[in-house]
C-alpha cells in the first residue's frame, strides 16, 4: 500500500511538474508572441508616418520642380532676344563693329542669361534626381509596409491559434465530455 501510495505521488508530482511546465513555456510563448506584435505594430506604425512624411515632401518637390520648368520656359525668350541683338551687334560693318560700353554690356547680359539659365537647368535636373530617388524609396517604403502588415496579420493568427481551447473554470471531467462529444448523452446539472 504504502509503494502504491507513494507510485501514486510520484506519478501525481511528475504529472503536476510537466503541467507546470508546459503551462510556463505557453506563458512565455505567448508573451514572445504578444512583445514581437507590440514591436511589429510600433514599425509599421513608424513606416506608415515615414510613408505620409516622404509623400508631402513629393508634393513639395514635385511642385518646385513645376515651378522651374516655368522658370526655365520664361528665360527662353530673355536668352533669344540677348543672342539676337548681340548676333546683330557682331554682324555689322567692319567700321561699325566698336568694342564700347554697349558692346561689353551685351557680352556681360548675355554671360548673366546663360549663366542663369544654366543654374535653372542644373536646379530642375537636381529637383528631378532627388524627387526619382523619393518615388524609389516610396516603392521600397511602400512594399515593406505590406510585408509588415503580412507578418503582423501572421502573427496575429498565431495568437489565436494559440488561445487555450478550453476556460481556465473547466475541471477535468468538462474537459473529457468535451473530447469525447458526450455532452449530449449526459444528464443536465
Amino acid at each position: 500500500m504504502s509503494e502504491s501510495k507513494n507510485l501514486r505521488e510520484t506519478m501525481f508530482r511528475s504529472r503536476e511538474q510537466a503541467q507546470n511546465q508546459m503551462y510556463a513555456q505557453c506563458q512565455t510563448v505567448e508573451m514572445v508572441m504578444r512583445r514581437r506584435v507590440y514591436d511589429i505594430q510600433r514599425g509599421r506604425n513608424e513606416m506608415d508616418w515615414q510613408k505620409y512624411k516622404l509623400e508631402a515632401n513629393m508634393q513639395k518637390v514635385d511642385r518646385e520642380i513645376e515651378s522651374l520648368r516655368a522658370a526655365v520656359a520664361d528665360k527662353i525668350n530673355p536668352t533669344k532676344l540677348v543672342e539676337t541683338r548681340l548676333e546683330t551687334r557682331t554682324r555689322r560693318p567692319v567700321l561699325e563693329r566698336v568694342d564700347d560700353k554697349p558692346m561689353r554690356g551685351l557680352i556681360e547680359e548675355f554671360e548673366r542669361v546663360h549663366l542663369s539659365h544654366s543654374k535653372l537647368e542644373k536646379k530642375l535636373e537636381d529637383a528631378l534626381t532627388t524627387y526619382h530617388g523619393m518615388y524609389n524609396h516610396h516603392e521600397r517604403l511602400t512594399r515593406d509596409l505590406q510585408h509588415k502588415n503580412q507578418a503582423l496579420e501572421t502573427d496575429r493568427r498565431l495568437i489565436e491559434i494559440r488561445k487555450p481551447l478550453h476556460a481556465p473554470d473547466d475541471t477535468q471531467f468538462k474537459r473529457n465530455v468535451g473530447y469525447c462529444h458526450m455532452k449530449d448523452e449526459l444528464v443536465p446539472e
